[in-house]
C-alpha cells in the first residue's frame, strides 16, 4: 500500500465535481456568453435580495456553473486576470475543462471574439489554453 492509501480504504463515499461558483457584474450577459461560447444551458434562477444577489445555475453535461450577480461588488484586480500572476495570490485560481479537440474549440473562440490569454501551447504532455470569460475570469481548456 502506498503512502496515503491506508486512508482511502476506510471511505465508503465518492466525490466528483458538481459546480463552480463565479461572481459576475451582469447575469444576463454572462448567461448568454456561457450559452453561446460553451453550450451551457440555464437550469435554474433565483433572487436572494436579503443576501444581496441574483443567481443562476447553468449546466453542460454533468457539470454546472453557479453565477452570482451581487448588487454591490468589487472589480477583480488586474493580476487575477493573468494566469502566471494569479498564481501568486492565495485562493482558488480558475476553472478548467477537458476538451477532445482544442483547435476546434479555439476556432469557436475566434468566431465569438473570445480573448485567448495564453496558448494554445504544449506543456507537460498537455495541449492547453486560457481564455477570459465574463468579467475577465480565467478559464482553462486542456486536451490530453
Amino acid at each position: 500500500m502506498r503512502k496515503g492509501e491506508e486512508h482511502m480504504a476506510e471511505h465508503t463515499w465518492n466525490i466528483s465535481p458538481l459546480h463552480c461558483g463565479i461572481s459576475v457584474s451582469n447575469l444576463e450577459a454572462s448567461i448568454e456568453w456561457f450559452g453561446r461560447v460553451l453550450d451551457f444551458e440555464v437550469v435554474s434562477r433565483d433572487s436572494i435580495p436579503a443576501a444581496g444577489f441574483d443567481l443562476a445555475f447553468l449546466r453542460n453535461g454533468n457539470f454546472e456553473i453557479e453565477l452570482f450577480q451581487c448588487y454591490e461588488y468589487k472589480e477583480m484586480s488586474e493580476e487575477r486576470k493573468v494566469p502566471n500572476l494569479d498564481l501568486k495570490t492565495l485562493g482558488t485560481k480558475h476553472i478548467c475543462f477537458a476538451v477532445d479537440n482544442l483547435d476546434a474549440l479555439v476556432e469557436t473562440f475566434y468566431e465569438n471574439d473570445v480573448e485567448i490569454v495564453q496558448g494554445p501551447e504544449h506543456l507537460i504532455g498537455n495541449y492547453y489554453c486560457f481564455i477570459h470569460g465574463p468579467n475577465d475570469i480565467l478559464i482553462e481548456f486542456i486536451e490530453h
